[in-house]
C-alpha cells in the first residue's frame, strides 16, 4: 500500500514521507518547530498500528490534550477503536501494550519515560519540540527525524 493510499488527507512533506517510510523502526521520535506536523504524524501511526490489530496507548501531557486527540483522530480517520487514551499522569503499570505513542514528549518527566520502557512495548514513536527534548529520551531511540 502506498502513503498516498494509506493516508489521502495528509499534505505530503518530504519529512512526514520520510518518517512514516520508516515503518518497521521500533523506537522513532520526530522533532519538530511547532505547526510542523508532529501531532498529525503521531494519529497517522495510532490509525496505522489500530488497523492492524494492535493494542495502543497514546499519551499527551494533560487530559484535554490527550481528548484532544481523539477528537483530531475522529475528524481524521473516524471513530477511534479500542485504544487507550491518556494523559502522562496515568498510572502505566499493569497493561500489556503492542504500541505506545507519545505526544509533546518534551514535558514527559523522566518516571514517565521509564514507566513507558518497562511496559516493553513492540513500537514506541514520540514526537517533541525541536530542542526540548531529554538526551535520554533521544539516545533510547533508533531513529530520530528533525525538521
Amino acid at each position: 500500500m502506498s502513503m498516498q493510499d494509506e493516508f489521502p488527507d495528509l499534505e505530503y512533506k518530504n519529512y512526514q514521507d520520510e518518517f512514516l517510510s520508516d515503518w518497521w523502526s521500533r523506537k522513532k521520535l520526530f522533532k519538530g518547530l511547532r505547526q510542523s506536523g508532529k501531532t498529525t504524524l503521531i494519529l497517522c501511526e495510532m490509525n496505522r498500528f489500530l488497523n492492524r490489530g494492535m493494542d495502543v496507548l497514546v499519551l499527551a501531557p494533560r487530559q484535554r490534550q490527550a481528548m484532544e486527540l481523539k477528537r483530531q483522530y475522529e475528524s481524521q480517520f473516524g471513530e477511534v477503536p479500542d485504544c487507550d487514551i491518556s494523559s502522562f499522569a496515568s498510572k502505566l503499570l499493569g497493561h500489556k501494550y503492542d504500541v505506545v505513542l507519545v505526544d509533546e514528549a518534551q514535558e514527559m518527566k523522566i518516571e514517565t519515560f521509564d514507566d513507558i520502557q518497562s511496559l516493553r512495548p513492540m513500537f514506541i514513536r514520540l514526537s517533541a519540540q525541536q530542542n526540548e527534548v531529554r538526551d535520554e529520551v533521544e539516545s533510547f531511540c533508533d531513529s530520530v527525524y528533525r525538521v
